[in-house]
């Protein structure tokens, strides 16, 4: 199984963050409804608006807006430990709330449709893999028969690769439905965890919450499901680099 990467992990906890956009608490609802109007009149104050803005006061701005987006990811938890232990904003998604803000004071827009998929490009795509090309059909050897003329030899040729590229495909979308039904709860279920992170670390939902909204509920004396909630957080934030905070009896006490 091919391990996701860093920027992958990444891009899937930001697609979380819009997904879960109008929940209380929800990162992006708290930039949109407290820290933008600071961000915009830091970057953008009415008293110098019209004016020319100079390098130095450029710089200024960028700093002064930065500060802003930090504290907003410290309000929320999104912080990440560097060597020494010290906790500091996670710096990819302070680029990415900046992205976000520039989307919403863009000139052609008042506002953003955060219903619509949008994903910052900050991250580096995936390599795209090469497409696999045909082979041929086995013990097939595309040569002239004697006494084949050219037209008869092209015929025959463009006949029977056609009749291969067919069975190819029918053969791929046959491997491909296999693949498709065998992965697809894997892979909601791994979506799931970057909600759940987002969930417990952001919105302040117990684990017993989280387990229920995803189905696996669990009885007043039965610890396993929240546990096992509680390793995808921890797993997950590893993956996006992020410092998880265990709240103290969690998983004693977590109710609904």
């Amino acid at each position: 199984m091919r391990r996701i990467t860093e920027a992958a992990a990444r891009q899937n906890f930001v697609k979380a963050l819009e997904r879960l956009y109008h929940f209380d608490l929800s990162p992006l609802k708290v930039l949109t409804e407290s820290f933008l109007p600071r961000w915009r009149g830091a970057m953008y104050p009415t008293s110098r608006q019209g004016r020319y803005v100079s390098a130095d006061e450029r710089k200024q701005r960028d700093q002064q807006g930065r500060r802003v987006l930090e504290d907003w990811a410290k309000a929320c938890r999104l912080v990440s430990v560097d060597s020494y232990g010290e906790e500091s904003p996670a710096d990819w998604l302070v680029d990415y709330a900046r992205i976000f803000c520039e989307q919403y004071v863009a000139p052609r827009s008042e506002s953003m449709d955060t219903t619509s998929e949008w994903h910052p490009p900050l991250f580096e795509s995936e390599p795209t893999p090469s497409k696999a090309r045909m082979s041929p059909p086995g013990g097939w050897y595309p040569e002239p028969s004697p006494g084949e003329t050219w037209i008869q030899y092209r015929r025959r040729i463009s006949k029977g690769l056609k009749k291969h590229w067919e069975s190819c495909q029918i053969e791929s979308k046959t491997r491909g439905a296999h693949a498709r039904v065998g992965n697809t709860n894997k892979t909601a279920e791994n979506e799931k965890k970057y909600e759940w992170l987002t969930l417990y670390q952001c919105c302040k939902w117990s684990l017993k919450r989280i387990a229920a909204r995803s189905g696996r509920v669990a009885s007043e004396k039965d610890t396993v499901v929240e546990q096992t909630t509680w390793q995808g957080i921890q797993f997950t934030a590893e993956r996006v680099g992020l410092k998880v905070t265990y709240r103290r009896n969690a998983l004693k006490r977590s109710t609904l």
